[in-house]
């Protein structure tokens, strides 16, 4: 952008029409357990009164809401093996334009550094008949991690190395050269291959898509803005003539996490059951990346969808899932009753708890008008938040919601429901379903929280956490394309 354009970029405000969004919290997983949860948030922000300018957008579906938590890549007899293959994660969102003006959509996706920096994210658009599949790709495959921190060596077998570690945070300006860069221009053939969609376009045989990207800003532990501004393209012939503007930006911050949540085992007599999840607060490092590409800009009556792939690429140890953080049985007691702080050093704060309950009766009205079951169950999570966290006989507020997925195939998530008469609450789902939590019953009984089992495998009197549940947020900025600076000429 030259000196001119930045100028009117700075004199000129370019309206925010909608923002819709999208809760996402992601568990990582050591057992069985499958359920995270993640619910819709949506909003509008004001208008600046352009008629023609008529823009939706709809999440048409998350294939799944949990990630193993393991390296993509593992040794075995001598050789890698990609253990994390097909495992990406995908976030299929439908724009349409229904105005008389061109529209240019920002991609802002936000959550944990912890979770982003474990990320390779690749976009892809959908093909013509429901955006189900990538006809396209959009971009080469990015690892987060590599665009923001010095890589260190990995573990070599034979020709091939993987698992690689990271340290320090990079400042483009002064480190030209960090991850193999020329000049500050990053290619993405120094990353690791995650299973990346290899596609260079519909209709063409499999090829490695490669991007060189111009990178700017520095990123720290307390923030910071690093910019990855598309250079070229390329693929196993050589250079791509077809080079679409993009560009990807990652600030840091640091906040008090949202719906973070550490996830319990728990059993009893009859086997496992649903886990508990205390849903706590603490301060960690936090990204928002936002992503514009000009191959997303709708014309007029145009319909695009763009499928988000992220997959997970190494095993985390936060202190969450170690030793580190041992919740004993009379504290868990305490904590299930007021909450509290999970740790010693008061860091990790618990606002409440929630689990899912199954065999809900699903119910209808019959022809006097009167509830009945319809021989159908269904699963319902159940939310606990106090009022006071860590005060003695602080108000609890019990709140239900639906679990239920968006599409056939993909994962179940948390619609919110509210009470419709009595007992009888109503999920808020376009198609809803009626359900009696009149036999739910709300509260934990601490003796089914599975405890730690010695090396002997005699159960200890304490438990450590299975999971994490992040939450991340998916929004996306519309604005008119005729109008924004890009567009302008000198």
């Amino acid at each position: 952008m030259n000196e001119q354009m930045q100028k009117q970029f700075h004199k000129r405000q370019y309206p925010l029409v909608r923002y819709l969004g999208l809760l996402l919290a992601v568990a990582l997983l050591f057992t069985g357990v499958t359920f995270a949860r993640y619910a819709t948030n949506s909003g509008i922000a004001a208008s600046v009164g352009i008629a023609a300018f008529d823009v939706d957008y709809t999440i048409e579906g998350i294939n799944s809401t949990t990630f193993g938590n393991m390296d993509y890549w593992q040794s075995s007899g001598g050789t890698w093996l990609a253990q994390g293959a097909g495992s990406a994660r995908t976030v299929r969102i439908q724009f349409k334009n229904n105005g008389g003006v061109a529209v240019q959509p920002t991609l802002r996706l936000s959550g944990p550094a912890a979770f982003w920096e474990n990320i390779a994210l690749q976009l892809a658009l959908g093909d013509d008949v429901g955006g189900t599949f990538a006809s396209a790709s959009l971009s080469t495959q990015y690892v987060i991690a590599d665009l923001l921190r010095v890589r260190g060596g990995g573990t070599t077998m034979g020709d091939e190395t993987h698992n690689y570690t990271y340290g320090s945070y990079i400042d483009w300006a002064a480190q030209l050269s960090a991850n193999g860069a020329t000049g500050g221009v990053f290619d993405t053939k120094f990353s690791d291959q995650f299973g990346q969609l290899g596609y260079a376009g519909a209709g063409q045989d499999e090829q490695l898509l490669g991007e060189t990207l111009q990178m700017s800003g520095s990123m720290q532990a307390s923030g910071g803005s690093v910019t990855a501004k598309r250079a070229s393209k390329y693929d196993e012939n050589g250079p791509i003539s077809d080079v679409a503007a993009l560009t990807m930006t990652i600030t840091g911050t640091t906040k008090k996490a949202e719906q973070y949540s550490v996830g319990y085992a728990r059993r009893d007599s009859s086997g496992g059951l649903p886990a508990l999840y205390l849903d706590c607060q603490k301060s960690m490092p936090y990204y928002t990346i936002e992503i514009k590409a000009d191959r997303l800009v709708l014309k007029p009556g145009e319909t695009k969808t763009v499928i988000l792939f992220m997959t997970w690429t190494n095993s985390v140890a936060p202190a969450e899932l170690t030793d580190d953080v041992k919740v004993y049985d009379e504290k868990m007691e305490g904590l299930l009753k007021t909450g509290g702080y999970l740790d010693n050093s008061e860091s990790i704060e618990v606002l409440g708890y929630h689990f899912n309950t199954s065999g809900v009766p699903v119910v209808q009205q019959n022809e006097e008008d009167a509830w009945e079951e319809t021989g159908e169950t269904t699963t319902v999570c159940v939310t606990n938040t106090f009022a006071s966290p860590g005060t003695e006989g602080t108000a609890v507020t019990a709140t239900y919601e639906h679990i239920a997925t968006l599409a056939g195939e993909d994962s179940p998530f948390a619609h919110s429901m509210k009470q419709h008469s009595g007992t009888i609450y109503k999920c808020s789902n376009a198609d809803p379903a009626y359900v009696d939590i009149s036999k739910i019953k709300s509260t934990i009984d601490p003796s089914t929280i599975a405890m730690a089992m010695s090396d002997d495998g005699t159960s200890l009197d304490y438990t450590v956490a299975t999971e994490i549940g992040y939450t991340t947020d998916f929004r996306v900025v519309l604005e008119q394309a005729s109008e924004a600076p890009a567009a302008q000429q000198p």
